[in-house]
């Protein structure tokens, strides 16, 4: 089934798809499943995420580049029977879904840094007005574990896996909102993610005979103290063996290193949105059961470079 925005506020919210059995490869549901708005194809990225709603499910999440506009209608199509979804899978039913949303629209975005504000207007009549950040500090933390490879490798089975991995770290996936805005446009996420100081791994290497289970963790992540994110490895949709099969057809390399996503508890759409991003002067604690603490302060370009940072580049 499918769900959409309907007559809500939140006109960002994505379109989200069940599957009661977690594919273990969306790669054909990515490339033949589309979405239009009024009979125009729309330009957005679908990703995937553990379903909140049963233990073994798995959501398939569209979401635009911009916002839905109202009084439209948005078509779903998933040609998938059929289909491959992994090994031993197949997906099981075409869905197709056709849904209008309410009067509510985002007309108008004002960009100042740290006081940013959208306004909602239903009709031509404003209604609402939330405070946003699409600045720099727009910046969200993500707790993950990542693998580090331990020799080269190439086209092997889960049942292989375990002989190329040589330890475990924590990895904190921290992406530039604002720039994954405008990325999202083409589908591939990059520079979003790819800045330098982005994604610090550590605190050190664990080797597996230490770590044991990767799949038998506990994972918080913290910022200034508060808790963020808490889930476990357990909740994983695939296993890390499966993981390192599917993309061994990339090859390896020793000393490669494999995330494996996010846990739930990302920050979402919020009336309050700024704060949910990190800004100067946060502490981001990244806490993996037997592989420790990875801790990072955020900090200003001119502490971290002595020097004022550079100006803003308008996109």
């Amino acid at each position: 089934m499918a769900e959409g925005d309907g007559q809500r506020f939140g006109v960002a919210m994505p379109i989200i798809a069940y599957f009661s059995v977690a594919p273990t490869d969306a790669s054909v549901f990515d490339k033949v499943a589309t979405v239009t708005v009024n009979g125009v194809l729309a330009h957005g990225a679908w990703y995937w995420e553990r379903s909140s709603q049963t233990a073994d499910a798995l959501e398939a999440h569209y979401r635009l580049a911009s916002y839905w506009p109202a009084h439209a209608t948005i078509h779903v199509n998933m040609p998938i029977a059929g289909l491959w979804a992994g090994r031993g899978l197949v997906f099981a039913n075409n869905l197709t879904l056709t849904m209008r949303t309410g009067a509510a629209q985002i007309v108008k975005i004002d960009g100042k840094p740290g006081v940013d504000k959208m306004y909602v207007y239903q009709d031509g009549v404003h209604i609402r007005t939330f405070n946003i950040s699409l600045g720099a500090a727009k910046t969200p933390t993500y707790l993950g574990t990542a693998v580090v490879i331990s020799k080269a490798g190439k086209w092997f089975g889960p049942e292989e896996a375990a002989d190329y991995i040589g330890g475990f770290v924590i990895f904190n996936d921290i992406t530039a909102r604002d720039i994954q805005r405008r990325e999202m446009r083409s589908g591939v996420f990059s520079f979003c993610k790819g800045i330098d100081t982005f994604c610090p791994l550590g605190p050190w290497i664990v080797t597996p005979d230490e770590v044991g289970d990767p799949h038998d963790l506990q994972m918080t992540l913290r910022v200034n103290g508060e808790s963020r994110q808490e889930s476990h490895s357990g909740n994983m949709s695939v296993t890390i063996p499966e993981i390192l099969s599917h993309y061994s057809a990339l090859g390896y390399s020793a000393g490669d290193v494999v995330s494996t996503g996010t846990v739930s508890g990302v920050a979402g759409f919020s009336e309050d949105a700024a704060s949910l991003y990190l800004k100067q002067g946060d502490v981001i604690e990244a806490e993996i059961e037997k592989i420790g603490i990875l801790r990072n302060p955020v900090i200003s370009w001119q502490d971290a470079h002595g020097e004022p940072a550079p100006p803003r580049v308008a996109l």
